[in-house]
């Protein structure tokens, strides 16, 4: 029976006799008196709108090459509308008297595209101009419709707008090919519209859509498309000078060209996204951060693992990022045709790689790592080289003008054509060759100019090379100066191949050279055995009492004194005074070399410290000042013109 009571908005009892049914949400405006907070608040139109900035802002449209006219209506109350006209191409031109004035836009034109091939509708705009509303007003009078009705429907719409500081709503989830191309280009906007697509699978549909927008400083914050098709994010954000942050981009699959270019001359980003894709295609991510001035971090890995079908997919990738400090592990196990082809080229500040940063990997096609850090002038380290059969230039130029300081290792037992040359070509701070595999076979050019102008070079340890060929080692150390000692295990020149051809040109006047005895060594030239070289066979590096310098050293990082039994001098470069060090008289790891001084002596400079202990072969070893109190100081010997056992 239903009792007498007040009805009461907040009992949530059903039950209760106060209880209302169907009663309605209670406005968030009660409690704020805000009007954007009230729920269900009437619907603003979502027409394409232009707001002046400043007082006598323009707005027209013109066409260009004589397009089929699109249709078009405007108003500057959103009651009123008027048909928008041309004459002779240009069209009405909308004065926007005062700051805050603006005009609508609207249209059906389902079948007509504002580009047409070159026939183009393209805004011009004076003054400062803001956009709002949804661009689809211009297809679709209700703005209802998420997809694009036509090829090409807005490219190229707003480019050259200087004007222009502010980017209309792009909400279409269906796009199709190239309709935003170029939209944007060399417009004045500061931040860039949401794109919802999650599937851009279209040729072309974003590509230079952003470029040369010196004013941009937001991009979209995520790229939500899984699957991006061909030349999709081409040059996207290219010269977009004030560019700090990159979009996320969640792409799976990257289709050909896709990202070529897409950061390009982005001189103030800083953080490269994160590049998940798995499967790339023919030059993806070529060039994609190319001139990035200020790009410090790339992207942490690049999982896709097989790169058969994708030549220079990460060709130039980060050429010219001279900020850059990181590279991104590559997961690859199957390489094709210059997919890492100058991917670092000219980063000058890469210090350090991760020695694991390269799988092994199957080389199907040439120049899979040509240049791949040429010219990183800082680089002091090399990622470890794991791939055992090279074809055709597949480490070609790979460190070429680097700092590196030590060759990578390199598993290799078989090498092809031209796949080392000039590998470490101007590697100024090399003194000696890698360590190779104990047997391996080479073709021929596959050393050719390899270590030309290492000027530091000293040592070279060939002995792994049974056999030569056709300009297999031609020019391989011209121009290292400082080249003493060279060892080989070939017993033929193979001369009618040219196979040494100016190999020791230009090299040290005096050195060893030790082969087999079968090899022979009459003729003495720049393509044979040097003239002055001493010949071996199967010894050490000889005696050589040429006075080298020491210095006091605060790391354990050793070079190599004289060769094995030598009894040498060191002469020291400044005054040293030796006190009291933290190397005991006992437990001198790898002390070859001890010099015994008075307790706290004071070296000056030009004093001779004999070497009384022989040196054992093969060994990078220590030297070791100590005086009478047990204590002793490690010392460094300067390597200038001593050969190595």
């Amino acid at each position: 029976m239903l009792q007498n009571v007040q009805a009461d908005f907040s009992v949530e009892d059903t039950n209760s006799d106060a209880y209302i049914k169907n009663k309605p949400s209670l406005a968030t405006v009660a409690e704020t008196g805000d009007y954007n907070d009230l729920l269900n608040k009437p619907v603003e139109n979502a027409w394409l709108c232009f707001t002046a900035g400043e007082a006598n802002s323009t707005v027209a449209i013109n066409q260009h090459n004589s397009p089929i006219s699109v249709l078009l209506e405007y108003s500057t109350d959103g009651s009123t509308w008027t048909e928008y006209t041309w004459s002779s191409g240009s069209g009405t031109v909308i004065t926007l008297a005062e700051i805050g004035d603006y005009v609508y836009f609207r249209g059906d034109n389902s079948d007509v595209a504002f580009k047409q091939d070159s026939k183009t509708h393209k805004f011009v705009m004076s003054g400062t101009i803001y956009a709002s509303g949804s661009i689809m007003s211009l297809v679709d009078k209700e703005a209802k419709r998420t997809d694009i009705p036509t090829n090409s429907c807005f490219a190229n719409l707003f480019e050259g707008c200087t004007a222009l500081k502010s980017a209309p709503e792009l909400p279409a989830t269906s796009l199709k090919t190239k309709c935003y191309e170029e939209m944007f280009k060399q417009t004045g906007i500061v931040n860039a519209p949401e794109l919802p697509c999650t599937n851009t699978d279209v040729y072309a549909v974003y590509k230079n859509m952003f470029k040369g927008c010196q004013s941009l400083c937001t991009p979209p914050s995520v790229l939500p498309s899984t699957v991006v098709g061909e030349s999709a994010y081409q040059g996207m954000f290219e010269d977009c000078g004030l560019l700090q942050n990159a979009p996320e981009i969640q792409a799976k699959s990257v289709s050909y060209y896709a990202c070529y270019g897409m950061f390009k001359n982005c001189y103030n980003l800083v953080k490269a996204p994160e590049l998940p894709a798995t499967t790339v295609y023919n030059y993806s991510y070529s060039e994609m951060f190319c001139n990035c001035r200020s790009l410090v971090v790339a992207p942490s890995v690049l999982p896709t693992a097989n790169l058969e079908n994708a030549e220079y997919c990460y060709y130039q990738m980060f050429y010219g990022c001279t900020a850059l400090k990181t590279v991104p592990m590559i997961l690859a196990t199957t390489m094709g045709s210059h997919n890492c082809q100058y991917m670092f080229r000219g980063c000058t500040s890469l210090t350090t790689v991760p020695t694991n940063m390269l799988k092994p990997v199957t080389f199907t096609k040439y120049g899979a790592y040509t240049g791949m850090f040429l010219d990183c002038s800082s680089l002091k380290n090399a990622p470890d080289l794991p791939s055992t059969t090279l074809i055709n230039e597949c480490y070609s130029q790979m460190f070429r003008g680097s700092g590196i300081e030590k060759c990578p290792k390199i598993s290799a037992t078989s090498f092809k054509g031209y796949s080392c040359q000039q590998m470490f070509y101007g590697c100024n701070n090399l003194t000696e060759t890698p360590t190779f595999a104990p047997s391996i076979t080479i073709e021929g050019r596959s050393f050719k100019n390899a270590f030309e102008r290492c000027i530091n070079l000293q040592r070279a340890d060939l002995s792994s090379i049974s056999t030569i060929y056709y300009e297999s080692l031609q020019g391989a150390f011209d121009y290292c100066q400082k080249l003493k000692y060279v060892k080989v295990s070939f017993t033929d020149w193979d001369s009618n191949e040219n196979a040494t051809d100016g190999w020791l040109s230009s090299v040290s006047a005096n050195g060893v050279f030790d082969c087999p005895s079968t090899l022979d060594t009459t003729t003495r030239d720049a393509s044979h055995v040097p003239s002055g070289w001493t010949v071996t066979h199967g010894a050490n590096a000889p005696s050589d009492d040429t006075t080298s310098t020491v210095e006091a050293m605060t790391t354990d990082i050793y070079t190599v004194c004289p060769g094995a039994t030598e009894t040498g001098v060191l002469t020291v470069a400044s005054a040293l005074t030796l006190n009291a060090m933290p190397y005991a008289s006992t437990g001198i790891a790898y002390a070859e070399v001890v010099i015994d001084l008075a307790s706290n002596a004071t070296v000056t400079a030009g004093t001779n410290l004999t070497l009384v202990d022989t040196l054992t072969a093969g060994k990078r070893n220590v030297c070791v000042v100590r005086w009478s109190g047990g204590t002793a100081k490690l010392f460094k010997v300067i390597e200038e013109d001593l050969p190595q056992a």
